[in-house]
C-alpha cells in the first residue's frame, strides 16, 4: 500500500493531502468527504503561499506582488474566494494565488501567528463555501504544491498527518497534459519537472517528517477498501462505509478530469501508457528513472532517436523546447 515515517500519537490534527497536479490528491480529499469526524477544506487553500511563502512549483499561474499587511491576505482571499464561487467550471479548485516572497520560522511565536492565520483562512474559506465555521473536527487539507512546505507545516502541527499520493510518471503525464491543453502540443518541461519534484520530496520528506505516508495511485484504485482500511488505522479514524464513496460536500464527485463524469465508486486503475509519446517517454526516463526503480513502475523502452520525432499540434517553438529538454536535462 504505503510506506509510512516514524509514528507518533495524535488526535484532533490536520489530515494534508499532498502529491503531483493529477495524481489522486482530489479523489482521496473526495473519499474522506462523507466521514463524520472529518471536516474536509473543501477547495484547495494554498495557505503558505497567501502567506508569503515562496513555491517553485511551475504550475501555479497566478502570480502577484507580495502583500504589504497582515490584513492584506484577507482582503485577497475573499476576492480569490468570491471568484470561485461565481466560477462555472470547477474541474479544478480555482482558488490558487503565487506569491514571490520568502518568510522563515524563526520561533514559537512566529509559528503561533503562522497558524492562527491559517486557521483564520480556513474558516474564511468553509464560510463561504459551505456557509459553515470550523469545528472540533479533524481537518483534512489538500494543495498539491503542499510536498515542499511539509516540514514547516510540521512546525507548525507538529501532530499533523501527511498522505503523498504518487501516480505511475507517464500516466500522470498522460492526464496532466490533456488536462492542461487540449489544442496545441505543450512543452513538456514543466510538466515533467512537478511530476519529478513530487517524487524527490516523497522520498525525502518520507525520511525526516513523522507520520508521513506515501500512498501510490494505483493501489488506491485497485484496492480501495483495504488501502481505506489501512489509511483510517493509521490515521487513528475509525472506518466507515463513506470512505469508499467519493464526494463533494456530501454530493457524488463529479470527478476533475475533462470527462465530467459522476462517479458514485473508485473506478479500477487504467492505465494509458500507449498513448504515450517517445518525446514523453524519454523525459520522464531521464528525470524520474531512480523514483520510478525505488517505487516498483517499469520504465519503458524507447527506440533509438524515435523522440526526434514530432507530435501531433505540436509548433515548431514548442518542438525545438521538448528536444532541448531531453537533450540537455
Amino acid at each position: 500500500m504505503a510506506k509510512t515515517g516514524k509514528m507518533i500519537e495524535s488526535s484532533d490534527k490536520p489530515i494534508f493531502i499532498l502529491g503531483a497536479h493529477k495524481s489522486g490528491t482530489s479523489l482521496l480529499r473526495s473519499l474522506f468527504d462523507g466521514h463524520p469526524d472529518l471536516q474536509i477544506i473543501p477547495i484547495e487553500s494554498h495557505v503558505l503561499s497567501l502567506l508569503d511563502f515562496n513555491t517553485v512549483n511551475p504550475l501555479r499561474s497566478q502570480k502577484m506582488q507580495s502583500l504589504e499587511s497582515k490584513g492584506d491576505y484577507i482582503s485577497h482571499l475573499h476576492n480569490i474566494l468570491l471568484a470561485y464561487h461565481l466560477s462555472t467550471d470547477h474541474r479544478s479548485d480555482n482558488s490558487s494565488v503565487f506569491i514571490d516572497s520568502l518568510n522563515q520560522i524563526q520561533d514559537e511565536a512566529c509559528k503561533i501567528e503562522i497558524k492562527e492565520a491559517i486557521l483564520h483562512i480556513w474558516d474564511l474559506i468553509l464560510n463561504y463555501v459551505q456557509k459553515e465555521s470550523l469545528s472540533n473536527r479533524r481537518i483534512v487539507e489538500k494543495s498539491v504544491e503542499h510536498f515542499e512546505y511539509a516540514a514547516i507545516l510540521k512546525l507548525v502541527f507538529p501532530e499533523s498527518y501527511f498522505i503523498h499520493i504518487i501516480r505511475n510518471p507517464y500516466d500522470n503525464l498522460l492526464a496532466l497534459r490533456k488536462f492542461k491543453y487540449t489544442s496545441n502540443y505543450p512543452s513538456l518541461h514543466e510538466l515533467v519537472n512537478v511530476i519529478r519534484d513530487s517524487f524527490l520530496h516523497a522520498e525525502n520528506n518520507l525520511k525526516i517528517i513523522n507520520n508521513y505516508i506515501v500512498l501510490k495511485y494505483e493501489d488506491l484504485c485497485d484496492n480501495p477498501e483495504k488501502i481505506m482500511h489501512d489509511l483510517s488505522s493509521v490515521l487513528g479514524l475509525k472506518y466507515v462505509d463513506s470512505l469508499l464513496n467519493p464526494t463533494v460536500r456530501n454530493s457524488p464527485w463529479k470527478g476533475n478530469s475533462s470527462k465530467n463524469i459522476t462517479f458514485n465508486k473508485i473506478e479500477k486503475h487504467f492505465s494509458g501508457i500507449k498513448e504515450i509519446s517517445p518525446i514523453e517517454a524519454e523525459l520522464i526516463n531521464r528525470r524520474c528513472e531512480n523514483s520510478m526503480k525505488l517505487w516498483e513502475y517499469e520504465l519503458l523502452h524507447v527506440a533509438k532517436y524515435s523522440y526526434l520525432f514530432p507530435n501531433k499540434n505540436e509548433k515548431l517553438k514548442t518542438y525545438i523546447r521538448n528536444r532541448a529538454a531531453a537533450l540537455f536535462p
